[in-house]
């Protein structure tokens, strides 16, 4: 048996010990992984003024001299290692890439594959009367507080468009002629936010049907109940017409 003031068993001090660097190790694990998500937010993050970039017609106008018969699907702004970089998809699936700064053809700065190849594209000759800071603006103003990482011109429905899209999965549409916003997409952590709202509205709904059955049945019940009084007036006229 151990005594107080007796050395502590070696089997007890090396568990102690092997806790202790296990409790640190997923310690810094954590924080590691951590570290990481906030590196790969902050990297993604387009948050600064965009007022010196190159233009989205400007890089359309470059990138047309590269199209070799194909036509623009698409143009996005991204934040790359490199800094600020236009992404334009082409019909014939190549991508381009551009420096956001100068306007410099550079290669894939992050070797993306090209999606979407059954998007419109982009009709020739249009020009967008809202510049890409005003559709980061619109965009912020209608989902504060959330980090956007990607900023698209692109065609929905035969309308050309500022695709703006968030880190937590999100995504703000803006008409790219009127500045109007025409879509908002929820990020995941908005999602069971809804689900609840739309649980609570089912529910309610529900008592208000079981209201009306209640309701219909105790019309029913009293509708019953005047007929069988008119029954028992009937017979009462009856027993007494016999006599």
């Amino acid at each position: 048996m151990f005594k107080y003031g007796s050395a502590l068993p070696i089997s007890v001090i090396v568990a102690v010990v092997v806790l202790a660097l296990v409790g640190g190790s997923n310690l810094y694990a954590n924080q590691q992984v951590e570290k990481a998500i906030q590196e790969e937010v902050e990297k993604s993050n387009i948050s600064q003024s965009l007022n010196s970039l190159k233009t989205v017609d400007q890089i359309r106008t470059i990138a047309e001299a590269s199209l070799s018969g194909a036509t623009i699907i698409s143009i996005s702004l991204e934040n790359e290692d490199a800094g600020y970089v236009y992404k334009v998809k082409l019909s014939d699936g190549r991508v381009l890439f551009y420096n956001a700064t100068t306007g410099e053809a550079i290669l894939d700065p992050s070797s993306d594959e090209a999606e979407n190849e059954n998007e419109e594209d982009i009709p020739a000759g249009f020009v967008a009367s809202i510049s890409l800071e005003q559709a980061r603006s619109i965009a912020s103003g209608r989902r504060p507080g959330q980090v956007i990482r990607k900023i698209e011109l692109e065609v929905e429905d035969g309308v050309v468009v500022y695709s703006v899209k968030f880190v937590d999965g999100g995504r703000v549409e803006i008409n790219a002629t009127t500045g109007q916003v025409t879509r908002v997409e929820n990020g995941d952590d908005d999602a069971s936010d809804d689900n609840d709202e739309d649980s609570d509205s089912d529910e309610s709904d529900s008592e208000d049907d079981d209201s009306d059955d209640s309701d219909d049945d105790n019309d029913g019940d009293s509708s019953g109940s005047d007929d069988s009084d008119d029954d028992s007036q009937d017979n009462s006229g009856s027993g007494s017409g016999s006599n």
